[in-house]
């Protein structure tokens, strides 16, 4: 017999393929909507008086951000990450963001990460110690807080190095900390914790550009960085904005993820053993293009875990033309969301969708209904950073401890400009006693 529970007055399925239930009202109204209406349908933007239209099938998104991305900028929400991050490439549009894309490609490419990821071996194996004395202790690890704390760590030594090892245990980390995190960024939250870090980090960018300055890490690189085109440097002001950019980007995206992926380990333990038994055989190094070869499974686990809960659950756009999508004609100046949350549940492309398997990405054919880093030429720059971070994370703990369920319920989720879980998610660690058997074929 299916069971069911009750949400928000609508009874759902806890078969159903977009569990789990505990959505926020906002993405509930979606699930409603494309059940009744299907890929293409109308939605009321909050704090508007105007409509959208939401689109949920993945050949509509790639008419967007591939196809015709050209037709369409960034929409409702951008204005509000703007007050945050000044006129980063997440936020720019036009000629201003061609260029800015054309300056970071070498700045965040898969080489980058690779030469800079070993030094920073030493931050996760703090982590691992951390939880490994919870385990002695029998008490519970707060993932979501921890790892949090341990990604703004890894984005801020890779981007400040010793600047950032200056201000460490100070009252400024708490606000890079707090600027990272939370979920509260309003026009006070900007004042009170953006402003002063932003002065901050002009400080280190003009003292920097001023002194010639040398040093290890992707601030400098970023100052140093020329428009291939012209030749030309960033301004101190860009420097700035980018700075703060892969920041927010950088440890929302690896933070979230590795909070939901290590709740979906302790309750799957056929995925762990899978796991565990791949990072048994595989390479101790770091080194970011072996390991894609040589520990796929890591890939796997990480992508399904954004398959379930994007971190970015809709990429807004408006029109800048008329255009028709699925037979719903668009109006030039149209919102439009794509819904990317629906799209990686849509049961046409996805079996049992509501289900953690790994193994749905096995093998090197990727189905066009995942885009949890987008499409097309406004794909995230900093991918490969953050898959990266989650491979060495993860292959720095996983064989040292496991974590267990807690018993709390499943948190509620929160659809806001990022796909969050409401509360932390608790886990119970546990030392490991043995590392898993190799069998006679590898």
């Amino acid at each position: 017999m299916t069971r069911t529970i009750e949400t928000l007055g609508q009874s759902l399925s806890l078969d159903d393929p977009f569990f789990p239930a505990h959505l926020s009202e906002r993405l509930l109204s979606f699930v409603r909507l494309f059940r009744e209406c299907g890929d293409v349908f109308p939605v009321r933007l909050p704090g508007s008086a105007g409509e959208a239209i939401a689109v949920c099938h993945p050949d509509l998104a790639a008419h967007i951000l591939v196809r015709k991305y050209q037709s369409y900028r960034k929409g409702q929400g951008y204005g509000q990450m703007r007050l945050l991050l000044g006129n980063g490439v997440i936020t720019l549009d036009g000629d201003r963001w061609r260029q800015q894309r054309r300056i970071l490609q070498p700045v965040y490419a898969r080489a980058q990460a690779a030469e800079r990821l070993p030094a920073l071996a030493e931050l996760p194996n703090e982590l691992a110690t951390s939880w490994l004395s919870a385990a002695d202790r029998g008490e519970f690890v707060d993932v979501t807080r921890d790892v949090s704390q341990l990604t703004f760590s890894l984005i801020m030594t890779l981007l400040c190095g010793d600047d950032y090892q200056r201000i460490r245990g100070t009252a400024m980390e708490d606000r890079f900390s707090r600027i990272a995190t939370s979920s509260d960024r309003d026009l006070d939250f900007v004042h009170s914790f953006a402003m002063p870090v932003r002065a901050t980090l002009f400080d280190w960018i003009e003292r920097r550009v001023e002194n010639g300055e040398t040093h290890n890490d992707l601030l400098h690189v970023l100052i140093a960085a020329r428009d291939p085109r012209t030749g030309l440097p960033m301004a101190e002001e860009q420097i700035l904005d980018e700075c703060l950019t892969f920041i927010v980007a950088g440890v929302e995206t690896t933070a979230t993820t590795l909070s939901w992926l290590w709740y979906y380990l302790a309750q799957s333990p056929e995925a762990e053993l899978a796991l565990l038994a791949e990072l048994a055989r595989g390479s101790e190094s770091f080194a970011l293009g072996s390991s894609v070869a040589q520990l796929p499974y890591i890939r796997q686990v990480v992508y399904e875990t954004m398959r379930l809960f994007p971190p970015v659950w809709v990429y807004p756009r408006i029109a800048l033309e008329d255009d028709l999508l699925n037979g719903v004609p668009v109006r030039a100046g149209a919102n439009v969301l794509i819904v990317t949350y629906l799209i990686h549940r849509h049961p046409d492309f996805w079996n049992e969708p509501q289900r953690f398997c790994p193994d749905r990405f096995a093998g090197d054919a990727m189905s066009p209904a995942f885009l949890p880093f987008s499409l097309g030429p406004r794909r995230c720059s900093g991918e490969d950073y953050s898959l990266a971070l989650m491979d060495m994370i993860l292959r720095t703990i996983v064989p040292r401890l496991a974590l267990q369920p807690s018993g709390d319920p499943f948190p509620d989720l929160v659809a806001e400009i990022n796909l969050r879980p409401a509360r932390s998610i608790r886990l119970r660690p546990q030392r490991r006693v043995t590392q898993p058997a190799r069998s006679d074929d590898d």
